[in-house]
């Protein structure tokens, strides 16, 4: 029997543009895969672009907590599969990029997990920030979502810091590496990140506080493991 997936997918606002996001997954998930999307407060169109994408594949639910940590936490909670993807409303994911991933798994049964290739879209006028020269790079520390994890080490590391406003994804990622992850590498796109107008990490003073809280936070933990 092979093994079924959960796609972790929080929003908050997310009208213009989930549904490319949710349409870029769907064809690349089996038919007894999961995308659990979480709803963190939307005030415009999302939840009925979602409700009318009709697959009962989407599982939608709501999280009142704010912030990516605790929707990305609440989807942990209800998701079902073997293997644990994340992806955010505003991104998509390149075609092959789930068959890429599987393959590499396969390929290593012994791994918790695979990496790919991060893509970055830039819209016009839109402050990249230096994220348009990471494109096409292989970066398994960067982002959590050119990965694709076995459940036994999602469940090894636990739930995301909802402390966190920033760099809980990044911090996740740290941690999943302290618990001893080992990782297949998939040379191909395994995600397209979206450079907008509305990113969050473009308020540069809460990006900076986020990139020390998980600086600090790691360090404890390499020293908690020296002691």
């Amino acid at each position: 029997m092979s093994e079924r997936q959960s796609v972790i997918l929080p929003v908050l606002n997310g009208a213009a543009y989930i549904a490319e996001a949710i349409g870029s997954a769907l064809p690349q998930l089996s038919a007894d895969d999961e995308i659990v999307v979480i709803d963190n407060g939307s005030t415009d169109g999302t939840i009925a672009i979602v409700e009318a994408i009709g697959d009962p594949r989407i599982k939608l639910i709501a999280e009142s907590q704010p912030g990516p940590a605790a929707a990305r936490n609440a989807g942990l909670k209800i998701a079902t599969g073997d293997l644990i993807s994340f992806l955010d409303h505003d991104d998509s994911w390149p075609e092959g990029r789930n068959a890429g991933l599987l393959a590499a798994l396969a390929a290593n049964p012994e791994v918790d997990g695979a990496y790919g290739r991060f893509r970055v879209r830039v819209e016009p006028g839109c402050d990249d920030q230096g994220f348009g020269e990471r494109d096409g790079i292989l970066t398994p520390s960067a982002l959590l979502h050119v990965h694709i994890f076995r459940r036994a080490l999602v469940e090894a590391t636990g739930m995301m810091d909802t402390t966190m406003k920033l760099g809980s994804d990044i911090d996740y990622l740290a941690r999943l590496k302290h618990v001893g992850m080992r990782s297949a590498i998939y040379g191909g796109d395994a995600y397209l990140y979206r450079r907008h107008a509305n990113n969050i990490t473009l308020d540069v003073a809460a990006k900076r506080a986020g990139s020390l809280g998980m600086l600090v936070r790691n360090l404890r933990r390499r020293r908690a493991g020296d002691a």
